[in-house]
């Protein structure tokens, strides 16, 4: 079975998601007027006067948005010029692409994502942080553009004015600053930190994003220029944050030694994985070791030896389907990590539940917030009790999968997989069973693989 953490992540994460708080960010609520804004990008965050108070900002990031020019401003004229000359000469896959941005945005952002983290062969962990940070700024930037539209009600010129005619209505009645150009500056943002290599290819994307608004003829450049600046902006300040408390973690330990404890892996001689991790600030939990879990059974108790038994038997007599399950789940070097994992499975179930763009935005940003705090949980756990993995206590025990270079409890995948189900079994209740199933057969594969003792799970 897998450890109750995972349902108790979850559980947490509802209540978080109910009353739209997150303890990293908690502040002392702002005087009225004033926030704390961002003023340029990776600036210090300060309490100015401010004119929109946005809500349910999860990283609690503020971005001040200039007034929009006036109605017949020499910039809006230019603006409307430019629509005017792409209508003319508008191709089927302009139109084709413009459809898709807007039903699938944040969506298509997810899946770059993805495709990027298995291309350049993203760690687990590391995997989580991206995942995180890309949602968690798209869903800011969706925010504070709508509430920003909402203050400066900027609509776009009616079409008996300015001859302009839309591919589609559009989800938000105000254009300034537009929210898919605040989303895509987001993403792009935090997709250049982690893939700068991948530069040229997420500005195309970007671009793409943005000029299909153009295409569609529901903004106008002076729409995107304020939504990408704003979503650089906020990115940035996101990422300068998170920078700075990876680099503040401690990264050196002292390995203990002893007969229940971790030895550095057969295939890999580095320095024991990650052990700073436990020590980054959660995004949901109120700290790293809300959640760690009790000692493993004692080295050598009736409990352990039966685990350790288990394990070596399955070695010596997998079955074919043990072996799907185990490589399935494995999601090693060149996927998309369990956590790409996992937001394949959300994504999947949000094309078919059809949510709205803000909708869609939430559930990954809360998603992939509990998905990160489910690894800082793991390795806190994994690096207090430093538990000697299977085929340390039995060498005769055959891997099928390479040996991560960790120790062995808790179990990092059964820990993902955990939170992501119960999450997902809360937003999607007539496909709880069903998920907390795939979570289930994830904890298992571990065992099948030989690489983890089932109460890892």
């Amino acid at each position: 079975m897998l450890e109750v953490r995972g349902t108790r992540f979850a559980v947490l994460l509802m209540a978080c998601m109910l009353s739209s708080c997150s303890s990293w960010f908690a502040t002392a609520p702002a005087a009225p007027g004033s926030q704390p804004a961002i003023t340029g990008a990776n600036t210090v965050p300060t309490t100015v006067a401010a004119p929109v108070q946005v809500p349910q900002l999860l990283s609690g990031l503020q971005v001040q948005v200039a007034p929009p020019p006036e109605l017949g401003a020499p910039q809006l004229v230019a603006d409307m010029a430019e629509l005017r000359a792409l209508q003319r000469n508008l191709t089927a896959k302009q139109e084709a692409s413009a459809a898709m941005w807007e039903s699938q945005a944040t969506l298509r952002w997810n899946q770059i994502a993805r495709e990027l983290v298995s291309k350049h062969l993203r760690d687990p962990l590391t995997a989580s942080r991206l995942y995180a940070l890309l949602s968690v700024a798209q869903h800011d930037a969706l925010q504070t553009a709508l509430a920003y539209q909402a203050y400066y009600n900027r609509t776009m010129p009616p079409t008996s004015e300015s001859g302009i005619k839309t591919l589609f209505v559009s989800s938000t009645p105000a254009a300034y600053p537009s929210e898919h150009a605040a989303m895509s500056g987001a993403a792009a943002a935090v997709l250049r930190k982690f893939f700068p290599q991948e530069t040229a290819y997420i500005e195309q994307q970007r671009n793409e994003h943005q000029d299909s608004r153009l295409w569609a003829g529901v903004n106008c450049r002076t729409d995107l220029v304020a939504g990408d600046t704003l979503g650089r902006e906020l990115a940035e300040a996101l990422i300068a944050r998170s920078d700075a408390d990876l680099g503040a973690a401690p990264t050196t330990r002292l390995i203990p030694t002893g007969p229940d404890k971790w030895i550095k892996s057969r295939e890999n001689y580095n320095a024991p994985h990650m052990t700073q991790w436990g020590h980054l600030k959660p995004w949901l939990m109120e700290r790293p070791d809300q959640f760690r879990s009790p000692p493993p059974p004692a080295f050598g108790s009736a409990k352990f030896r039966a685990a350790l038994e288990e394990v070596r038997s399955i070695s010596d007599n997998r079955t074919e389907a043990q072996i799907t399950i185990a490589k399935y789940w494995n999601d090693g070097a060149g996927t998309a990590t369990p956590s790409g994992h996992w937001n394949q499975i959300a994504v999947n179930m949000l094309v078919e539940k059809n949510l709205g763009l803000v909708e869609t935005t939430r559930v990954l940003a809360y998603l992939n917030m509990a998905l990160m705090d489910a690894g800082i949980s793991s390795w806190d756990t994994k690096y207090t009790y430093w538990l000697l993995r299977p085929v340390h206590a039995d060498p005769d025990i055959k891997l099928l999968i390479a040996l991560p270079n960790h120790p062995s409890y808790t179990s990092g995948h059964a820990t993902f997989s955990g939170a992501a189900a119960t999450f997902l079994g809360g937003v999607f209740p007539e496909q709880a069973a069903g998920l907390w199933a795939k979570a289930e057969e994830a904890s298992r594969s571990r065992v099948y693989a030989g690489i983890h003792y089932r109460f890892d799970g």
